[in-house]
């Protein structure tokens, strides 16, 4: 190998390495900001769910709109897989 091939070997892997970091700093960045707005969505959306489509009839609205309130995210996903299904099954909306 004459000079010039390992300088451009050096340069190339000069450059892979000063890459991974940046890429690996870009996903601990993207991910977490991802998780967040899936569930702010999510929270918005179950919360307007509940508001607007549970019968106004007994505790179970306002105690529902309590839970995700103050419970954000986790209150909206238990919402969204116990209440939700329960609902539309026996009223059908």
């Amino acid at each position: 190998m004459n000079l010039k091939q390992k300088s451009r070997v050096y340069l190339l892997v000069r450059w892979r390495c000063t890459r991974k970091p940046v890429l690996t700093a870009s996903l601990i960045l993207v991910i977490p900001a991802a998780i967040v707005v899936v569930g702010s969505i999510l929270w918005m959306l179950m919360l307007m769910d509940c508001a607007m489509q549970e019968p106004s009839q007994g505790n179970t609205k306002i105690v529902w709109v309590l839970i995700i309130i103050f419970t954000t995210w986790v209150g909206a996903l238990a919402y969204l897989l116990f209440r939700r299904p329960e609902r539309q099954r026996e009223l059908g909306r």
